[in-house]
């Protein structure tokens, strides 16, 4: 912060002495006081003044029905992090899911990283149907096909198509520029987004992703098709408790689900489990389900 009193002109000497007798330091001293309440005033002005954010670090502000998630916010070299945690797929006797798949279901199911939702379940109630828009590689068609196919593998309720005509959600490949003409509601810095619209039961029924074709590697693309599609799915939030996870916060590129990834999206999508579901309720469903 720049010292607001630097370059301000010294103080005018002392006044002589007033016939009175009145010190003439007392005068100093008042001199002083005001000025002192005068740098104040510029210091308390200056601390109301927003604060600087990084992109993509902000909140979007989303309505009743919709709401935004993002990943791998800039293309910058990726942060060394540390973590001790594991993926997990073991079970406790009588449950079909142990405490560590129970607690990121929650985490990743029960809140969104960009707008709101935040508490419910949001999923898909009917068929996916995904259109193809932009300018893919055969590798990143390859890539979808790779990621519909697994996904069609652990959820039974809903099925995952791509379709040519009449899509309920697209997957757009364009130059991270033109991020923001496709999607106004896209948060500036990310190299892949979703947005996705539910009604007022929690039922998602439409969806846009958008993966960039500039700034990245074939291998990140193929981890961004892969997280966003996947979090299109009501999957909302990221978390740094996973390293080797497709959810995780930090920029990775991830081509494979994680064992515990698998589950969390097995979990979201079981028959027992509806749309608009609180996350408490879910979670004591899932754990009072036997193996």
């Amino acid at each position: 912060m720049t010292d607001p009193s630097r370059d301000r002109p010294p103080p005018p000497p002392p006044p002589a002495p007033s016939a009175s007798g009145f010190p003439w330091w007392a005068l100093l001293a008042g001199l002083a006081v005001v000025t002192a309440a005068a740098v104040g005033v510029v210091l308390l002005t200056h601390r109301d003044e927003p604060p600087t954010t990084l992109a993509g670090s902000t909140s979007t502000t989303a309505t009743t029905v919709m709401t935004t998630t993002t990943v791998a916010p800039t293309t910058t070299a990726p942060t060394t992090t540390t973590s001790t945690s594991s993926t997990t797929t073991s079970t406790i006797a009588g449950a079909g899911y142990d405490q560590a798949a129970l607690d990121h279901f929650r985490v990743i199911a029960g809140s969104s990283e960009f707008g709101g939702g935040g508490g419910v379940l949001h999923r898909w109630t009917g068929d996916l149907r995904i259109g193809v828009f932009g300018d893919p590689t055969p590798a990143d068609r390859s890539a979808l096909a790779a990621v519909v196919d697994d996904l069609n593998e652990l959820i039974d309720t809903v099925e995952i198509i791509t379709v040519e005509n009449d899509p309920n959600i697209e997957m757009r490949f364009a130059p991270v520029d033109d991020f923001a003409s496709i999607e106004p509601n896209y948060v500036e810095g990310n190299m892949g987004y979703v947005y996705i619209w539910w009604g007022d039961d929690g039922s998602v029924y439409r969806g846009r992703v958008l993966i960039s074709t500039t700034g990245l590697t074939p291998e990140e693309r193929t981890h961004l098709i892969r997280e966003e599609l996947t979090q299109g799915l009501g999957l909302l939030n990221d978390s740094w408790d996973y390293p080797e996870s497709i959810f995780y916060q930090g920029w990775t590129d991830t081509t494979e689900y994680a064992p515990l990834d698998r589950l969390v999206i097995e979990m979201l999508y079981r028959p027992e489990l509806s749309a608009g579901m609180g996350i408490d309720d879910a979670v004591a469903v899932l754990a009072g389900l036997h193996g």
